[in-house]
């Protein structure tokens, strides 16, 4: 959205919020721009744009140790483990060339982990119900 929307379906007319702080002072484009709003639109109702705001990570606190734990309690031999926590050394090994190392590992364990993702939304619906 520019500066507004104008909804014929449902009469209203949604407003940003940097074009109604423009619109509020006297003499500018933007004031003109909305009397002529008004006059053109008399049966509409004007709103303020609701802004989006973003979602919550799924992943919230996958750190590196969240990562060690998660595998080293996923595997029931002690060597599959190992074998698994020594090839996420490699990869945070090859991150630390990458823009952004973290997002690189973290891209890895989902790929490998790809259950985690059930666990971590379970997780975090737990924590948010207890609070």
């Amino acid at each position: 959205m520019k500066n507004y929307e104008i909804s014929f379906e449902n009469c209203t007319v949604t407003l940003s919020a940097s074009f109604l702080r423009k619109a509020s002072t006297l003499g500018t484009k933007e004031y003109h721009e909305m009397l002529q709003l008004r006059r053109d639109l008399p049966g509409f109702q004007f709103q303020k744009a609701e802004v989006e705001k973003k979602a919550a990570s799924k992943y919230k606190n996958l750190t590196y140790k969240h990562m060690r734990e998660y595998i080293a309690a996923s595997f029931t031999k002690e060597a599959e483990a190992k074998a698994m926590l020594d090839q996420m050394e490699k990869v945070e090994a090859l991150s630390k060339v990458q823009a952004n190392p973290y997002k690189y590992v973290h891209d890895w364990f989902i790929k490998q982990f790809p259950e985690c993702k059930r666990v971590q939304l379970a997780k975090n619906s737990e924590e948010e119900s207890a609070t």
